[in-house]
């Protein structure tokens, strides 16, 4: 998948947890994260055996979840098992997302639950159990209100530059192979 192409980030070792991994935009992550020497769990709904192959072939270890992020505890559960298959956690990214399209006269409130859950409510509940995890709070993750609250009269942590750059160098890295892949851009 895409051009095989190093950042040197710095990650090699860490272990990363990628929602939506084995499709499109979140594939192309997994890809990018398992070039830098990351071991990943990817979560998708559908089977993730080739993605898993494909990762695996990259020289890490790599493990797919089967689950459906519209449902609280099988967020939950998902994190969860990703951080014993894995033997902890560093990163979490989250990818996945989903639309149920329906006119606005006839869209029903499940369709738009179901969206609200998938796209929010998905992000905010795996980022809330990955905050929970030790590693992850050390490496400079922090639950700004949460923080806000305990630190009164203190200054914020934020998160290292250093360690935003190489995000979103390994995020445009992504996008830009996912794009080249699916003809979005000229050869």
């Amino acid at each position: 998948m895409g051009r095989a192409v190093s950042l040197e980030t710095g990650l090699a070792g860490r272990r990363a947890l990628v929602t939506g991994g084995g499709t499109g935009i979140g594939r192309a992550i997994a890809h990018a994260l398992a070039r830098e020497g990351v071991d990943l769990a990817i979560a998708g709904r559908r089977p993730l055996d080739g993605a898993v192959g494909e990762l695996r072939g990259l020289g890490v270890r790599a493990h797919g979840l089967r689950v459906d992020v519209s449902s609280e505890t099988a967020v939950v559960r998902m994190v969860a098992d990703a951080h014993e298959r894995l033997g902890g956690l560093d990163l979490y990214v989250n990818v996945a997302a989903g639309t149920w399209h329906q006119p606005l006269t006839r869209v029903t409130s499940d369709a738009w639950q179901l969206t609200l859950d998938t796209n929010v409510g998905a992000c905010v509940w795996g980022c809330r159990e990955a905050a929970r995890l030790p590693q992850i709070r050390g490496a400079g993750f922090h639950d700004l209100p949460g923080d806000l609250a305990d630190r009164a009269g203190r200054s914020l942590t934020r998160v290292p530059p250093s360690r935003l750059r190489t995000g979103l160098r390994i995020a445009q890295q992504a996008w830009s192979t996912w794009r080249y892949e699916h003809r979005l851009v000229p050869a």
